[in-house]
């Protein structure tokens, strides 16, 4: 398992920072998880595709 840090401005000047733990399944696919973030994991071909992903469906999360 690898991991990724990842810090994203949300308003003004806040920003948090969280874990981006990364894993490559058997078929290849590369798969993120923020796991502080219940249900926040994304797949992607790639390495960056899968952590675009993730970070994209956190702040979805997060805004809720």
């Amino acid at each position: 398992m690898l991991y990724h840090a990842i810090s994203e401005s949300l308003i003004g000047d806040l920003k948090l920072k969280f874990q981006i733990e990364l894993d490559r399944e058997e078929d290849g696919r590369w798969m993120a998880e923020i796991a502080v973030l219940p249900g926040v994991m994304a797949y992607g071909k790639t390495k960056p595709e899968a952590v675009a992903k993730v970070k994209a469906l956190a702040l979805r999360v997060l805004a809720d």
